[in-house]
């Protein structure tokens, strides 16, 4: 199919959630319009095929989709066992919108991305693929047993959907690119974009932890959807519960609903740690978030999987101390000190306490990460992805005899 106006538009397959209101298209706020930036870069427009927002998640801090060159069509979910009755009609609405592709991105490891993905050899189109965390290790740590039985079957079909790809992005620099190789060319690019950092901003840090009294009262932020315990929320209650002579708080900000609120209540209690829990309001700007992370004296993401958690390199970008968990790419971001094993509440407890009570070292480690940010700045990656989407692009273009 070749464009009059010699455009190229790039269909984008994956989970990215959204719901269709009287007045237009809203996203979750990190898929806001601000997230499409970077391959409209490079490409004229983008159809999402995306799917419908969980219930369980807060749909009342979502960002309206307001650039028209980013379209989205709603298509079942077919991601867990049970939504196999929506295959059949998953595949219809692919091949439809494949058949007139001219640029495909697929999020593989889902059973729509590895449909995605054979339909794209079938009609010959280009593709590539876009890796943005280990499923496999996800689903192992499910509470469900069908999904952690799945998970192997899942990765399996993943790999064997991927290994001709010809281009892959992936949101770490090694991890993933291990995990799921591709005989094509391969690029290590998060998807979380940040302005260069402000030395103000290590400036004002630095002032605030000098200014700690022995009776300040720290808050403790982290970044997470607490539906269930993939982000580690249990782990980071079981670690207060042995910071008994420190004086700390945890604020937790992501999306649940109040049942998920009171179950995490519950816990914190059984813990005598309920007071020091709260769940901070969702943030809908990017800017609301950097500042609510300016208030936190200590980030932590203790994740039993992730792909390269955003959260953290915003953190690390306002020079927050962090200590994560070592899945995936989390030790990518943060020195190799204040990285702990997942569930390792004592390990995270012990972590918390050293920083918390060493202004010097809550100092360097504030420092270090300011300048650690520096490698995830709009302008560094922005280029990177940008010379491989255009790469990408070209390919495209030869296969399908558009000249831009």
């Amino acid at each position: 199919m070749v464009s009059d106006e010699k455009t190229m538009k790039l269909l984008y397959i994956s989970r990215c959630q959204f719901v269709r209101r009287e007045d237009g298209i809203y996203a979750l706020p990190a898929y806001g319009d601000f997230y499409w930036h970077k391959y409209l870069d490079v490409f004229d427009s983008v159809h999402v095929l995306g799917e419908p927002i969980k219930k369980y998640l807060n749909v009342e801090a979502l960002a309206k989709l307001t650039d028209s060159r980013v379209c989205v069509d709603i298509l079942p979910e077919n991601t867990r066992p049970t939504d196999w009755i929506h295959d059949r009609e998953v595949k219809n609405q692919l091949e439809k919108h494949i058949r007139a592709a001219q640029a495909l991105l697929i999020k593989p490891s889902t059973r729509k991305g590895i449909m995605a993905i054979k339909l794209a050899k079938k009609y010959n189109k280009p593709y590539m693929i876009e890796m943005t965390g280990d499923l496999k290790l996800t689903l192992s740590q499910n509470p469900s047993l069908a999904k952690r039985l799945y998970g192997p079957i899942l990765h399996k079909q993943t790999l064997s959907a991927i290994k001709d790809c010809p281009f892959g992005l992936y949101v770490t620099e090694h991890y993933l690119q291990k995990v799921y190789p591709i005989k094509g060319e391969q690029c290590g690019c998060t998807d979380t974009v940040i302005l260069p950092p402000d030395a103000a901003v290590l400036d004002k840090r630095l002032a605030k932890i000098q200014n700690y009294t022995p009776d300040a009262v720290y808050k403790i932020g982290m970044v997470a959807s607490y539906h269930d315990t993939r982000k580690g929320l249990d782990t980071a209650l079981e670690a207060l519960a042995l910071l008994k002579d420190l004086k700390v708080e945890l604020h937790v900000l992501g999306v649940g609903t109040e049942e998920d609120r009171n179950k995490w209540y519950a816990l914190a209690e059984k813990h005598q740690v309920k007071d020091k829990l709260f769940f901070d309001t969702p943030l809908a700007s990017i800017e609301k978030v950097l500042a609510w992370n300016d208030d936190m004296d200590l980030i932590i993401l203790p994740s039993r999987s992730e792909g390269l958690p955003r959260c953290i390199v915003e953190s690390i970008s306002r020079a927050c101390p962090c200590v994560v968990s070592d899945v995936c790419g989390l030790p990518e971001l943060v020195d190799k000190r204040w990285v702990h094993a997942p569930a390792d509440y004592t390990q995270l407890a012990h972590l918390i306490k050293t920083l918390l009570t060493d202004k010097t070292l809550l100092s360097q480690v504030a420092n270090q990460n300011f300048k650690h940010a520096f490698n995830y700045t709009q302008e560094v990656l922005t280029k990177r992805r940008n010379t491989f989407l255009t790469r990408f692009k070209k390919y495209c273009e030869e296969k399908t005899g558009i000249s831009a």
